[in-house]
């Protein structure tokens, strides 16, 4: 499901095609996948991929569809990493586009 999470902005990783997201104003939002039900063992594999450099807290969500708001789990980029993130807004739709198979290609 779509989802818009609002006081937070994603941005690009510095010489990376993958986003970091960070906390920002409140004016701020940023778009993504809500994804449902992910059991405790889904989310023992993603802490260990996004490793300690990233960090998972919760935020209010506003999804289209059945959904409406609620809360979910995120990784963001705390502020002492910020220094990664580029200046460059980061968009999904471009990143499927243009660098989608290649990044899976890096990764699996």
């Amino acid at each position: 499901t779509k989802s818009t999470i609002r006081g937070y902005a994603c941005y690009q990783v510095n010489g990376c095609r993958f986003p970091g997201v960070r906390a920002s104003g409140p004016e701020s939002e940023t778009s993504g996948i809500l994804y449902e039900d992910i059991t405790p063992n889904e989310f023992s594999l993603l802490d260990e991929y996004e490793d300690d450099f990233y960090e998972r807290v919760s935020v209010q969500t506003f999804s289209e569809g059945d959904l409406g708001d609620c809360f979910a789990q995120m990784y963001i980029i705390p502020e002492p990493h910020w220094h990664v993130l580029s200046s460059r807004h980061w968009d999904l739709d471009e990143f499927c586009a243009e660098h989608m198979e290649f990044f899976l290609s890096e990764r699996f």
